[in-house]
């Protein structure tokens, strides 16, 4: 068994793309305007966790686990908080898009 919260979450905190797995937290620097509309992409890659806004990279961490939850994979949301604002198109992938895939979406 796995210690911690195991579950994978991303979502926009304090106006910041955000991304957590067992307290590897990855949180980029670009303040996100409210009433403006983002295309955010979050990729895992071999203990590399990404975020990019609208296509480009803006910022990634390495040295993360490999992912592992048996918990449900939340967006948006976390233990009870909720983000304010609306999501649309979600996809998920099995494999790390490259950036150039990333980039096209």
């Amino acid at each position: 068994p796995v210690e911690g919260n195991s579950t994978l979450v991303l979502l926009i905190r304090r106006k910041h793309p955000y991304m957590a797995h067992f307290a590897n937290d990855t949180v980029s620097s670009q303040v996100l305007e409210a009433k403006r509309w983002y295309d955010l992409a979050f990729r895992f890659d071999n203990g590399v966790q990404s975020i990019f806004v609208n296509g480009e990279l803006v910022t990634s961490s390495q040295g993360h686990g490999n992912l592992y939850s048996r918990e449900e994979f939340q967006i948006g949301t976390w233990g009870g908080n909720f983000m304010k604002g609306r999501i649309c198109d979600v996809k998920v992938f099995n494999a790390a898009l490259s950036i150039k895939n990333i980039s096209e979406l």
